[in-house]
């Protein structure tokens, strides 16, 4: 429950006494503060006493904060009982813990277990890590879904796998915690290596992978044989295949950079005899045994494979008869609300909310029953872990794509190979049609096909091609070549062939599809040819299935609330898009610590005076304003990495920006430069920024995707005592990256299937805005992870949309989050560089 009051400051500095002066300072600890001192009223058994109000000399401070469950009862029949506002009540449970002397903040026991932990571990314990546990736990005993925020230096992965571990070993049962990427799973595993280590007590944790994470060792053969383009790292790479691995795409990534690991992923039509599969089946374990083996273990896996294992339960789910009934009512009632003029809307509205609980509660009767499991072990409880990425990458693991250019490819190579049909008339035609329809697509990233056949050119052109490619009838259904050598590679070309038809049908012809998918003409920077997408237009009701199969769970991210102009919190876009239901949803006080605000100095347009000397970042259909802006860019990336007392990250929205400020950057930075670039993966430049300050250089790093949400940098990552023989920087001297520099904020990142629908279908409301926002506050957390780093850090955002005093809900979304770091400075315009 969120609650807005206004407190005199002389009843908060009584209570808060000398931490009063930095309290005020810091709002999320203000309402934090606020929040802890109600509980704590209720939990001594204060009574509300009248509170006068202050007289106009006495500032009256709004704060907004949020209460749990338990305490939010107690406050609501405190209300009812006074006949007075839940604010009220919250003034006057304060000024009765003033009355008792002045409050200080418990501290968390030696006995709990994040601070034991810690203290075994040799580690300083951090007060807000154990409140983390206590909110995950809270939500976990409690069978709600929490929304927990905590931001950077709390230590997430620990205090998550530790609550994990207990309510596995409490609910005797399994539990299962979902990580974005491999790189987190390792680092979770490294972690609960160290918690076994100190209690051998706790469950054991089993980590899961998708397919997609690995790579199929006939698909490896298959490039080797046809190699696309000539790679540095074939002898390396033939060496390790004949030695026993993991079967692990990443590790392949390590071993041949230059490798296209993406063309050699498991995909659907793998064979069960590949070795790859075979890593990646070995994972489950026996099926027959599935329901036998040892109940109460920690379950980890990505967010990917948490899709895959969802759609496997979503699949069992369409099956049932009245799920499917639920299913139709809610989408006539959603047409209902569409249609509804301004009086029936209400009614139509609690109609459509009246469904969906039904629909829950279905869901859940469903997941109840024996036998409703999917790839996934069947847990109970699940935390989910950088949940912000959650809903792109359902949207992306539910999705399918087909690269055009490698379909046509592999009939050509079936032809080479010796297989009968194919004539080089029909392998011409096809690349005629193929060149005519990356004629008419445009420079869009992605590009609704029409599906209705309304005479739409672009939509026309993908009827040709895939009208044409199914006219190759000739070729039997198994493919034989002339030799039997390679068969195998030849079959999954073909297998590969006949999928692209179905998926490329499928786009351009919905009623052969499902109604809930959506068509579109993919172009990226990593792809030269244009690409079909398909995938769902919503991933809600997947989503809200995951949340109804499980007893209780958490969502954890660095950005989970929106925080308005007014200073109050909200979790509900979130929530919606995670498809957590209002009522099991429990939100928390966002948890933060100052220490990675005090070191920082921020620099941005709104400190100033309004002024706009660096424009708004221009279309990309202005070709020439581009270049200009680029420009300035360039000369204020100068001006700060000059200034700069260690390395500059700059987070960038695309690799045109990123090639564009390379060139223009003085030649004299090469040295330190590191730009991304298409096959320039963000593990390899994270690698060139550890090696050019070992060189004796401040890295100046053009980054862009994962960057602004996954990377951890500095000298105490991984990555770097991997390549320091285990040793780290200490904070003191840790100066890789000192400048932190957004030229333009994060809109257009997300690029998934699913935001582009619904900025389709509901334009009107702020989706790229938003999205954006969580973006930018993700950004902003990059620059420092751990205490005691240097205070010569500095943040600079270069938009101009901050300085306009129009853009209000830019200035609220944007501007707030810079209004917790303790320096604010205008931006000044460099002299420009000499070129």
């Amino acid at each position: 429950m969120q609650i807005t009051t206004y407190v005199p400051e002389n009843l908060l500095s009584t209570l808060l006494s000398g931490r009063w002066a930095a309290t005020r300072g810091d709002p999320q600890a203000l309402r934090r503060a606020v929040q802890e001192m109600t509980q704590a009223a209720l939990a001594s058994g204060c009574v509300p006493v009248p509170c006068p109000p202050p007289d106009d000399s006495v500032e009256k401070i709004r704060v907004t904060f949020y209460l749990p469950l338990s305490p939010e009862s107690a406050v609501n029949a405190f209300a009812t009982d006074w006949g007075c506002s839940r604010a009220e009540i919250v003034r006057r449970l304060l000024a009765a813990l003033a009355a008792s002397g002045e409050y200080l903040p418990p501290a968390p026991s030696e006995s709990h277990p994040v601070i034991r932990l810690c203290r075994a571990l040799g580690q300083e314990p951090r007060r807000e890590q154990a409140q983390f546990y206590d909110d995950i736990m809270d939500a976990l005993r409690d069978g709600a879904i929490g929304l927990v925020e905590a931001g950077t230096g709390i230590g997430k992965t620990r205090a998550e796998l530790l609550a994990a571990a207990h309510h596995a070993r409490a609910t005797g049962a399994k539990v299962c915690l979902a990580v974005p990427t491999l790189a987190l799973m390792r680092q979770a595993l490294t972690e609960y290596e160290g918690h076994l280590t100190w209690d051998p007590s706790l469950p054991p944790i089993r980590p899961i992978r998708g397919r997609c994470e690995f790579f199929s060792d006939a698909a490896v053969l298959d490039v080797l044989a046809y190699p696309p383009q000539p790679f540095a790292d074939r002898p390396a790479l033939e060496a390790w295949l004949s030695q026993p691995h993991s079967w692990l795409a990443d590790d392949l990534a390590i071993v041949a950079p230059d490798f296209p690991i993406d063309e050699v992923r498991l995909d659907p039509f793998v064979s069960h005899e590949d070795r790859g599969y075979l890593a990646y089946a070995k994972q489950f374990g026996d099926p027959k045994t599935r329901r036998t083996e040892t109940p109460v273990e920690i379950v980890l896996c990505t967010h990917a494979m948490l899709a895959q294992d969802s759609r496997q339960k979503m699949i069992k789910t369409g099956n049932d008869a009245a799920f499917r009934q639920i299913q139709a009512e809610m989408g006539q009632a959603m047409g209902a609300v569409r249609d509804a003029d301004d009086d029936a809307k209400p009614g139509a509205r609690a109609e459509l909310k009246r469904i969906k609980e039904e629909r829950a509660k279905t869901m859940s009767d469903l997941a109840a029953k024996d036998g409703f499991v999917g790839l996934l072990p069947a847990y109970v409880a699940l935390i989910v872990d950088e949940a912000h990425l959650l809903e792109s990458t359902f949207s992306s693991a539910l999705g399918d794509y087909v690269s055009l250019r490698k379909t046509i490819h592999n009939l050509r190579t079936l032809r080479e190979a010796g297989v009968h049909g194919i004539s080089t008339t029909f392998l011409r035609k096809a690349d005629a049609l193929l060149k005519t329809l990356s004629e008419h697509s445009s420079d869009q990233t992605f590009e609704a096909l029409d599906p209705g056949g309304r005479g739409d050119s672009l939509s026309a052109c993908v009827r040709d091609l895939c009208a044409h490619l199914a006219s190759l009838r000739c070729v039997p259904k198994r493919a034989t070549p002339k030799s039997g050598k390679n068969k195998d590679i030849h079959q999954r070309r073909w297998d590969e062939h006949r999928r692209a038809l179905a998926v490329m049908r499928c786009a351009i012809h919905p009623a052969k599809g499902s109604s809930g998918t959506a068509g579109y003409l993919v172009r990226s920077p990593t792809r030269s040819y244009p690409s079909i997408y398909l995938g769902p237009r919503s991933v809600e009701t997947v989503l809200s299935m995951l949340w109804n199969s499980v007893k209780s769970g958490a969502v954890v991210s660095a950005t989970l609330y929106t925080e308005s102009a007014a200073g109050g919190y909200s979790s509900s876009y979130q929530r919606s898009l995670l498809g957590i239901g209002l009522s099991r949803a429990r939100e928390y006080p966002p948890l933060h610590v100052a220490w990675t605000r005090t070191p920082v100095t921020v620099h941005t347009h709104a400190a100033g005076s309004g002024s706009s000397w660096l424009r708004r970042p221009p279309d990309a259909d202005d070709p020439e304003a581009n270049q200009a802006w680029l420009r300035d860019v360039a000369t204020c990336l100068e001006s700060i990495y000059a200034s700069a007392a260690g390395g500059v990250l700059v987070l960038l929205t695309s690799y045109d920006i990123a090639a564009g400020l390379a060139e223009q950057l003085t030649p004299g930075l090469g040295h330190a430069l590191i730009a991304a670039r298409t096959g320039y993966s963000l593990h390899r430049q994270q690698e060139a920024c550890y090696r050019s300050m070992d060189a004796g250089h401040r890295p100046l790093w053009l980054a862009l995707g994962g960057a602004w949400t996954g990377i951890d940098v500095g000298g105490h990552s991984d990555q770097y005592r991997e390549l320091h023989s285990q040793t780290t920087l200490p904070a003191a001297d840790d100066n890789l990256f000192t400048d932190l520099v957004i030229p333009a904020l994060p809109y257009g990142v997300n690029q998934s299937l699913t935001f582009r629908w619904r900025v389709h279908a509901r334009p009107a409301f702020p989706w790229r805005t938003l999205d954006a926002a969580f973006f930018y506050r993700q950004g902003l957390g990059r620059l420092i992870r751990r205490p005691g780093i240097p205070e010569n850090r500095h943040i600079w955002v270069l938009d101009a949309r901050l300085g306009d005093p129009t853009a209000t809900t830019e200035r609220a979304l944007f501007l707030n989050p810079l209004l917790a770091y303790p320096m604010l400075s205008p931006l000044v315009p460099p002299a420009p560089s000499d070129r």
